[in-house]
């Protein structure tokens, strides 16, 4: 677990830039955190940083999703995160009899890289889907599907923001961020 604490505003949209660098699809980032906590923040810094600092990112809290294609450099090494879905990109945890005989995929592939490890070298620039989930009006795990939640772990950067309903279908390598207030500013813990 990495623990960081930040300041202000600005120190936040620093660290989520730095950390924007270092995601590739297919992952998954889930922010935790109360109201207030910098969650959109966070997601908003990410996603400027890879589209564009013009691009506009507004909250889905009543769209449920809001998409994004950028150019992203990848390490030449980049195979992915590991991910729990079907073929299909359905959730691990969700299962159908059409599904239920199949394996959940969990190929070895290089880890993520750390922060602050920009390579001198990165991959070809390729264009890239970033999703962006507000579930915070979502009453019923049974509409992650609806919305594409499961397509988008397995194919896109995918920014959560209140993940808990989907808590038992997200993959085992996803990296969570919760922010709590500490001392004027925020406390960010980030586990994978």
């Amino acid at each position: 677990m990495q623990e960081i604490k930040l300041k202000n505003v600005g120190e936040t949209r620093a660290w989520a830039a730095e950390f924007a660098k270092t995601l590739c699809a297919p992952c998954v980032v889930a922010l935790h955190g109360d109201l207030g906590m910098g969650k959109s923040e966070i997601a908003r810094s990410i996603i400027q940083t890879l589209c564009g600092a013009d691009t506009v990112v507004p909250s889905p809290t009543f769209t449920l999703v809001q998409s994004y294609e950028c150019s992203v450099a990848c390490p030449p090494s980049w195979g992915g995160l590991s991910r729990r879905s079907d073929s299909e990109g359905r959730l691990g945890g969700a299962t159908s009899e059409k599904n239920s005989n199949k394996k959940s995929l969990n190929e070895e592939v290089p880890p993520r890289r750390p922060l602050g490890d920009t390579p001198p070298h990165r991959g070809p620039r390729a264009t890239e889907r970033i999703s962006h989930f507000d579930l915070y009006r979502i009453t019923d795990a049974s509409e992650l599907e609806e919305i594409g939640l499961g397509h988008a772990c397995a194919n896109d950067i995918t920014l959560i923001e209140w993940p808990e309903i989907a808590a038992g279908f997200l993959p085992a390598n996803t990296i969570h961020i919760y922010l709590e207030e500490y001392e004027g500013g925020r406390k960010l813990e980030m586990t994978e």
